[in-house]
């Protein structure tokens, strides 16, 4: 009895954890089905909590609002990915936390697809859900920013992406933020990545690519906010600029400013306690740790940082642009190897999650269907015979 209890139990669970995919497509000569759909919308209404939402690649963006509350994963093809001009490409993503009181979109994720636009929004909002451990995953976005004074962000974490700016602004807050393993190249924004009220706020392992246009930006700025680490990071660019907007609170060490120095564009108080050390500076003249604003009690510590000395990477320029060709090995010569506060390497080749030669955003989406052929006629009762070609990146 005990046995056929057990086995009972078990057929329940996986049936409770089955997944359906539901396919958005909005390609002319896409197929038909009870789980096929022309927007990603009608594919993510349908849903139910679990199911996976595939966004078909197409040489049509999806030009749509979506609004996603409730547990699912968003799937597509990957930035990255080889398929000439088709992408799964969205115009906007609005995130609520709830619709209905009973789902929420907690331990929602994001691989492969490209957004414009990821708006965290409190339109919507039913009962006391939190923003709770979404991850974006290979993901491609313009800005992801706030939309109103949203609730509390727990566990968000970003890694193996490309983006141009994050600004997470309400007064609520974000627990536990991990960004890493990305590249950061914002397009004429002021502030890459603009986070307030943080608690817990990991960036690390990440390349910076500020913009090189007429308006000028900064790529961190953090305020009121505690457990601040920004660590292993490269942030380059051909002349010099600051990389901070305003910073307090914060543990700065082991990353290479290739090009741009650890300063604030600000002249008030907003950039003072921070922690500077064993971070290596190529400009020349840079007093480390840098002067606070304003100048007083209120004073950066550190030490073992590296001044004016090139960080020699094996082929990489300091330069506003990712190049796939660029190459951040440390060669035998640099001054980074084993420099770093836990004896590792000072860059992105040591910390929690290091990477060595050029930075690979490898995405784990479905597999593409390249190449769909049969013999045309099939004769009754006999075996078909099929060519089928499938790539994933």
């Amino acid at each position: 009895m005990k046995t056929y209890l057990l086995l009972y139990t078990l057929l329940i669970s996986n049936i409770a954890l089955a997944q359906t995919i539901r396919i958005a497509d909005n390609n002319a000569n896409r197929p038909t089905g009870a789980n096929i759909f022309s927007t990603v919308q009608a594919a993510v209404t349908a849903a139910l909590p679990g199911d996976i939402v595939y966004v078909t690649p197409s040489d049509i963006k999806y030009n749509e609002t979506v609004t996603i509350s409730k547990r699912i994963k968003l799937k597509g093809a990957g930035f990255t990915s080889d398929l000439g001009t088709r992408s799964s490409s969205i115009t906007t993503v609005n995130l609520v936390t709830s619709a209905d009181g009973t789902n929420s979109i907690a331990n929602c994720e994001f691989s492969g697809v490209v957004i414009d636009f990821i708006n965290f929004t409190t339109g919507g909002d039913v009962g006391s859900f939190t923003f709770d451990d979404l991850t974006f995953d290979n993901c491609n976005w313009y800005q992801m920013r706030s939309s109103g004074n949203h609730r509390v962000i727990n566990n968000l974490t970003i890694r193996n992406s490309w983006f141009a700016e994050l600004d997470l602004n309400s007064l609520n807050g974000n627990v536990n933020t991990r960004i890493y393993k990305s590249i950061i190249a914002p397009d004429n924004f002021r502030t890459s990545i603009r986070l307030s009220n943080s608690t817990d706020l990991l960036i690390t392992n990440n390349l910076f690519f500020p913009f090189s246009g007429g308006n000028e930006i900064r790529p961190i700025g953090i305020a009121n906010s505690n457990n601040v680490r920004i660590e292993h990071n490269v942030f380059s660019k051909t002349t010099t600029i600051p990389v901070f907007e305003f910073l307090q609170n914060a543990v700065v060490v082991n990353n290479i400013f290739y090009g741009m120095t650890p300063t604030c564009i600000n002249t008030t108080n907003t950039f003072r306690d921070n922690v500077f050390s064993n971070n290596l500076v190529l400009a020349a003249g840079v007093v480390m740790p840098p002067a606070s604003n304003p100048v007083g009690s209120n004073f950066h510590s550190g030490i073992n940082n590296i001044v004016g000395v090139s960080p020699s990477f094996t082929n990489a320029p300091a330069s506003s642009t990712y190049l796939a060709t660029y190459d951040y090995t440390l060669s035998a010569a640099s001054p980074c190897l084993n420099a770093a506060t836990t004896g590792e390497n000072i860059g992105p080749s040591g910390g929690l999650y290091p990477w060595t030669g050029n930075l690979k955003l490898n995405p784990n989406s479905i597999p593409i269907i390249t190449l769909f052929g049969n013999s045309g006629v099939v004769p009754q009762n006999q075996p078909v015979k099929s060519n089928i070609k499938a790539k994933a990146n």
